[in-house]
């Protein structure tokens, strides 16, 4: 069986960064609430294997993408599906 890649730092962090609440992953998902409950929580109960592949599944649908790099490291890529974007002074950045 292969492994899905997904922790539940990921998968919290990306469900908040697409503006997901537990509830509605579950749903978009096909599993319910407790199994994403459980996920994330502090015991980080890992789900059976189809319903972390359904996790994953739903999550890179509302814009999330998991990258793998040959060293072991994921990094959390999030398309820009709002339209409104903050702006930063270059002064603010660090520049001029």
């Amino acid at each position: 069986m292969a492994k899905i890649g997904l922790t539940r730092a990921q998968c919290r962090a990306a469900r908040n960064a697409v503006g997901l609440s537990q509830r509605k992953l579950a749903e978009e998902a096909a599993v319910s609430l407790p199994v994403v409950q459980e996920f994330e929580g502090k015991a980080g109960r890992i789900p059976m294997e189809k319903n972390l592949r359904d996790i994953k599944e739903a999550l890179a649908r509302a814009g999330v993408e998991f990258q793998k790099f040959p060293d072991g490291r994921v990094a959390v890529i999030f398309s820009d599906n709002d339209t409104e974007q903050a702006s930063v002074a270059p002064e603010e950045a660090g520049g001029k």
